[in-house]
């Protein structure tokens, strides 16, 4: 235990300074003993702090909620994670790349990659986005005509752009 907590603050901070969240929800056991599969969290150093191993699994499906103006497969394309492959959870290195990559888009406000079920040996994972919202129109009022052309010019504004 003691080995351990270091590297997970050290993890906590890492995750923090990269700018991406990774919400964990371990699931209480259920009436048979075992754990219930949905809600498995995905959170960095949870292995250390419960106590549970890494296991291999192969990613089953992906599914992405959430998006109202990017195409899902593209998303998909960007996160890299890809039905076969193999990852390790809690821990995989791959779930806070996909995070990474998604995040260095500057489209969303909120990025979060939970665990849906597993089956076997197969994962199944959903990437659940908050898109930053998109300039739909602007006007200007109390000027001229020919001000407001003006002002649009200097401004730059484009519609349907990513307001940050």
């Amino acid at each position: 235990m003691s080995n351990s907590f270091p590297r997970f603050c050290l993890l906590f901070i890492c995750s923090i300074f990269a700018g991406f969240t990774l919400r964990a929800q371990l699931s209480a056991p259920d009436s048979s003993g075992r754990g219930s599969s949905t809600g498995l969290g995905l959170s960095q150093g949870s292995s250390a702090s419960t106590g549970t191993r890494a296991s291999e699994y192969q990613i089953g499906g992906v599914t992405v909620t959430g998006v109202k103006y990017l195409d899902e497969d593209l998303m998909l394309a960007v996160a890299g994670l890809k039905v076969g492959s193999s990852i390790k959870l809690p821990n995989d290195e791959s779930i806070a790349k996909a995070i990474r990559n998604l995040w260095k888009q500057e489209l969303f406000s909120d990025i979060n990659i939970t665990v849906t079920r597993i089956v076997g040996n197969k994962v199944f994972l959903n990437i659940a986005v908050e898109e930053r919202p998109r300039l739909s129109k602007y006007n200007f009022k109390g000027i001229k005509k020919s001000e407001a052309q003006e002002l649009k010019d200097k401004v730059n504004l484009v519609k349907s752009r990513v307001v940050t």
